[in-house]
Formats: C-alpha cells, sequence, structure tokens
C-alpha cells in the first residue's frame, strides 16, 4: 500500500457476537470484570491506545449490542454491506469470561459462514482477527489469527501491539 495511507479496523467485543446473557456475580467480581476485563471497555480503550500510536491507522470499535443484529452472520452480503463497508480488517476482542460466547459463536455462526462464503470466492479469513486478552484456551482451530495479549495490562504489551499494527496494515 502507499506510504501515508489510512487503514480501517473494527473492534467487536466478543460480549456482542451472541445473545447469551452476562453472568453476574457478587458485587467483588463485578467490580474486577468491569475494571479489567470488560471487553465492552477494552475495545474503546485499545482502539483509541492503537491510533495513538500508531497514526496511519483508523480503529473504531462497536460500542452497542444493538448495532449487530444476530442474523448479520446468516449472509456474507450482509457482512460486506454492514462490516467491510466500514473496515477492511475485523477484529474480535476475546477476553476470559466471553470464552464461551465466543465459542458458541465460532462454531454456530461464524465457521458455517465461512464455509459458504469460500464457495462463492470470497477470501475473508485474511480480513478477520481475533485479540485475545490474557492467557486462556481458544476454540480449537479457530479460521482466523489470533493475536495474543500476555497480561490484561495489554498496553504494556508492545510487541502485541506492533503485531496488531502490522496486522490491521495487511
Amino acid at each position: 500500500m502507499v506510504r501515508g495511507a489510512f487503514h480501517h479496523a473494527l473492534i467487536i467485543p466478543a460480549t456482542f457476537l451472541y445473545n447469551q446473557p452476562k453472568k453476574l456475580g457478587n458485587d467483588a467480581k463485578r467490580l474486577r470484570r468491569e475494571a479489567l476485563y470488560d471487553s465492552e471497555d477494552l475495545a474503546r480503550h485499545l482502539a483509541n491506545y492503537v491510533m495513538n500510536q500508531i497514526p496511519t491507522l483508523s480503529v473504531s470499535h462497536i460500542s452497542s449490542k444493538d448495532v449487530i443484529t444476530p442474523d448479520i452472520w446468516s449472509d456474507p452480503s450482509r457482512i460486506y454491506a454492514c462490516l467491510f463497508a466500514k473496515a477492511s480488517r475485523i477484529l474480535f476482542l476475546v477476553t476470559r469470561q466471553d470464552i464461551d460466547a465466543f465459542s458458541d459463536f465460532i462454531t454456530q455462526r461464524f465457521q458455517p459462514l465461512l464455509e459458504r462464503a469460500e464457495a462463492m470466492d470470497y477470501s475473508w479469513k485474511s480480513r478477520f482477527l481475533v485479540v485475545a486478552m490474557g492467557e486462556f484456551q481458544l476454540v480449537d482451530s479457530l479460521p482466523c489469527e489470533v493475536i495474543r495479549f500476555r497480561e490484561i495490562g495489554w498496553f504494556r504489551d508492545s510487541m502485541a501491539l506492533f503485531i496488531l499494527g502490522k496486522k490491521i496494515q495487511g
């Protein structure tokens, strides 16, 4: 790509991908989740931080579950119209608390969509990335690349931020 060109990415928190109610525990657990592990807040902070670090990137995030309707994953044309019209790369942000919802989304919605899309000769796998925050086991044989931030204090993981920037740029 040309020097000085902008690259666009869209971060989707895993909590928005599959209709699964949030499990709320006691107040201490809830406060800890909100402070460190809430993928909705992490998406906003990550988008801002990456854009500040790499000025040629434009990174936005989905801020409401209402923006993504559940039936968007049933049709490749809807993906193009709703997501790829906004960004060239789609990032799924996954935390430890989102593993079950993300696993359900991958196996029941995303993999069937990719299988159908491959038949229509779309090269989608390279346009989706998984951003995992912390050390935990993800679904086996994910259909897209994973960028793992080793700790929840992701802003200190300069190598993962560098790799994320390079992957967004293509």
